[in-house]
């Protein structure tokens, strides 16, 4: 759910609140007029509820809209709620009114849905506007009988009134936002243990396909070596070479994938310089994708720090370059940015980019369509990079293309 939507939720809710408030005062203003006798300026107050009534149907109005609602649009509607009370409350005993505790209930409706500052801004204002009340628009009058200790009794009123503001703002405001960053929280684990269960799920798989590739794999190496007693000429011989180092290759990426289930330990490589990684990264990845064009540049101090050679990140940028040479074979960038506590590795292809409807779901998840180049490879990209604490990051270029940004920690990589 977006912002504009909780906002037009939460109007929507105020809305209802008003109606159950027009009510409750028409009901109060006649009961306390008419039966109980209290010298009330009524006209003034029905005029004001009457006032009120068209606010709250034009607010009704404006939420039936498809409009954005800002969150300081319905701080304004909690600031003419407060600015209603006062004049219902100018009008009947001011400062004196028992029902001027009502004061805390916008109060309470902010420091519940929107920011911290907007409270205290309201908790200002209502404290000021229930201060005119008592001195300035209903002050005592100084000649009436119990005058004076009645003045006591509600400057006492006041100052209770601004402590329960004071406390509302700050422990409602507290508690807030604490079952804001528990939601957040439960969501955030929501997803890691979806993406785990399809990361299961794979794993499954991979291990699967890895079992009944190698027994094809162990019979084409047979076959190659049986041909290699025969009498071969030169090019047929070179033929048989190539094949046994394709053999090998899809051996080695057996092996990987093994390992990245669990059949062998994968995360640990050898210890080697950061520059030393990444050379012997892209040098593997040439002599696999020797049809593409890549450029590749270097920034900051060489060699940099010695890190531990994870074979399973070196697959994670791999399998992005991979996305990024199938949608733009004729031209790529690989920039890397080498900082003291920081490496960024900047991905530029000459694509079709993205779709912005897409940007949130890619590496979340494995997207089927095959035509943007952005499915499972990068869904395993992405899981594997945040495990060292990292992060993938997508944005369409402005000459066009995509350039993906790969942000890892070096904590996380470092021999300690």
């Amino acid at each position: 759910m977006n912002k504009s939507q909780e906002h037009r939720i939460n109007l929507r809710l105020l809305v209802w609140l008003r109606v159950i408030a027009i009510v409750g005062q028409y009901v109060a203003v006649y009961f306390a007029s008419n039966l109980l006798n209290i010298n009330l300026q009524t006209h003034h107050l029905y005029l004001w509820i009457g006032i009120y009534a068209l606010i709250n149907l034009l607010t009704y109005f404006r939420i039936s809209r498809n409009f954005a609602i800002q969150r300081w649009e319905f701080f304004i509607h909690l600031l003419v709620d407060i600015f209603i009370l006062t004049i219902l409350f100018k009008y009947s005993e001011g400062g004196a009114n028992p029902f001027v505790s009502l004061y805390l209930v916008p109060l309470t409706i902010s420091a519940i849905t929107l920011p911290a500052i907007f409270t205290w801004l309201l908790a200002t204002i209502t404290i000021a506007c229930y201060g005119l009340l008592v001195w300035v628009l209903n002050p005592m009058n100084e000649h009436s009988s119990h005058a004076h200790n009645f003045e006591l009794h509600v400057t006492g009123m006041w100052l209770g009134f601004v402590i329960s503001a004071i406390l509302v703002s700050f422990f409602v405001v507290r508690m807030g936002r604490t079952i804001q960053l528990q939601q957040k929280e439960l969501a955030e684990q929501k997803t890691n243990a979806l993406q785990n269960e399809q990361l299961v799920r794979l794993g499954t798989i991979a291990a699967s396909t890895a079992h009944e590739l190698g027994t094809p794999l162990g019979t084409m190496q047979l076959v190659v070596e049986d041909l290699e007693e025969n009498d071969l000429t030169e090019g047929e011989n070179k033929q048989l070479d190539t094949l046994k180092d394709q053999i090998k290759r899809c051996k080695e990426a057996l092996s990987v994938l093994s390992a990245s289930v669990g059949s062998a330990p994968l995360e640990k490589g050898e210890p080697m310089p950061l520059h030393s990684f990444i050379n012997e990264l892209l040098d593997d990845w040439k002599a696999a994708r020797p049809e593409v064009n890549i450029e590749t540049t270097w920034k900051g101090n060489t060699p940099g720090p010695e890190i531990i050679a994870e074979r399973s990140l070196k697959q994670a940028i791999k399998n992005i370059l991979d996305n990024a040479a199938n949608v733009s074979p004729e031209h790529v960038c690989f920039d890397t940015v080498f900082e003291p506590q920081a490496l960024t590795l900047l991905i530029s292809d000459h694509g079709p980019g993205i779709h912005l409807n897409d940007s949130e779901l890619i590496g979340q998840q494995p997207l089927t369509d095959k035509r943007k180049g952005l499915g499972l490879g990068l869904f395993l990209s992405h899981s594997i990079i945040k495990r060292f604490g990292g992060k993938v990051s997508l944005k369409n270029r402005a000459e066009g293309g995509l350039v993906t940004t790969i942000s890892l920690p070096l904590d996380a990589l470092m021999i300690k």
